[in-house]
């Protein structure tokens, strides 16, 4: 199986964040749907979300991880599947990989901001369109690719809530063993769910139409931002933040874009019939969505 590496996309021209992309040349200097945006509450469209449908988030998937030089990309030969009545023409969007995005001890990295609040960390499960050939053929259009973003909030050690896959995998799996470029490692049986869907208020999120937010910055995602954060420990995060280098051998920190202007676009914001009462920490949005597929 071909995986598209979604974090260089160009690989005739070098870049680094170094100045967070303000030097970025091309559609990333010149295009107008550019992401990151700061995702603004006032001001947004306000819409009420259906239900998603998830098929094989639960499967407990094998993954490769791999330090790209820019972040770590995690692929998987389990094939994966999401639909939303809130997509287009009922789009079926197919999983392709997830990465991440990170500050450093005294800043923090997230790419995209609400309400001009940057959180720690943010990570993308990158889905392409399959009413289009391939995800290179995807990549091409304005509804190629769609990107769910969970944004990350560091907690103490002893939070409940950070006891989870996400943190495991990286305080554990991940730690120092990708250090350097083109080093991977394969954890085992995690899902999609358990990484980052369950660990989660999913019933309220931004949605808008942007771009990829590395080089070529091809303007063909559809943005689903999800507004409350997944929780990870101090300790988990002080890991992230050390636990790659990139192509000089320099620990990777910082790996984020600035924000984008937002120009005449249109933000929205969802927010499901179900957002007062979860199942387990699974909004019932989800949970419905789950079992209709068993």
């Amino acid at each position: 199986m071909k995986f598209y590496n979604i974090l260089a996309v160009t690989q005739a021209a070098e870049w680094t964040y170094s100045d967070q992309g303000d030097s970025w040349k091309d559609v990333c200097s010149s295009g107008a749907r550019q992401s990151p945006i700061n995702l603004e509450t006032d001001g947004a469209e306000q819409k009420s979300a259906g239900a998603w449908r998830f098929k094989n988030y639960d499967e407990e998937a094998d993954w490769q991880v791999k330090n790209n030089g820019h972040s770590i990309v995690a692929t998987t030969n389990t094939e994966m599947h999401m639909i939303s009545d809130t997509f287009n023409d009922d789009a079926n969007y197919k999983f392709h990989s997830w990465h991440i995005h990170w500050g450093s001890d005294t800043e923090p990295g997230s790419e995209h901001k609400m309400d001009d609040k940057q959180f720690d960390a943010e990570a993308h499960l990158v889905h392409w369109n399959t009413k289009y050939d391939s995800f290179d053929d995807a990549l091409k259009e304005g509804d190629g690719l769609a990107v769910l973003g969970f944004f990350i909030e560091k907690e103490s050690e002893n939070d409940v809530s950070a006891d989870h896959d996400l943190d495991r995998i990286i305080n554990e799996d991940v730690n120092n063993n990708v250090q350097s470029m083109n080093a991977n490692i394969h954890p085992q049986d995690k899902s999609l769910m358990n990484l980052f869907v369950n660990n989660v208020d999913t019933s309220q999120f931004f949605r808008y139409e942007g771009s990829l937010t590395t080089p070529t910055c091809n303007e063909a995602v559809i943005w689903t931002v999800f507004s409350n954060p997944i929780k990870i420990r101090k300790e988990t995060y002080d890991k992230m933040i050390k636990m790659t280098k990139d192509k000089d051998a320099n620990t990777l920190v910082k790996n984020f874009r600035n924000v984008q202007d937002v120009g005449d676009r249109t933000i929205t914001f969802y927010t499901s019939v179900s957002s007062a009462s979860s199942i387990f920490g699974i909004s019932t949005v989800f949970a419905f969505s789950l079992l209709q597929l068993l």
